[in-house]
């Protein structure tokens, strides 16, 4: 699961955002569009680095992936251009395959 966590984030960060939504869930995908997933990346993120640092399982088949994320960020009169963050994943084990459960495209 860590793999496919850090797979998808890879993508995201080259900007194939329509390939990660093939990451998504089957059943996210049968009820969002991609063109509805690919609404939140109209404002093109800055990820400069991900890395998946723990992966937590409650059951055999959901896992939470606890992700670095390094971003540019720009803010006026401040001289941060860089921030890193961390933010939880939910990955979900259907048809042999684990899949990013998204639902903030709905």
């Amino acid at each position: 699961m860590r793999d496919r966590a850090n797979a998808r984030w890879q993508v995201l960060m080259a900007g194939d955002y329509a390939k990660s939504y093939t990451f998504t869930t089957p059943a996210f995908r049968k009820n969002t569009t991609e063109a509805a997933y690919l609404v939140q990346f109209e404002k093109k993120p800055q990820w400069h680095g991900a890395e998946v640092l723990t992966v937590t399982c409650a059951t055999p088949t959901s896992c939470v992936a606890r992700v670095r994320i390094d971003a540019k960020i720009s803010l006026p009169r401040t001289k941060m251009d860089k921030i890193t963050t961390h933010g939880d994943e939910a990955w979900l084990f259907e048809d042999g395959q684990w899949w990013f459960s998204d639902d903030t495209a709905k």
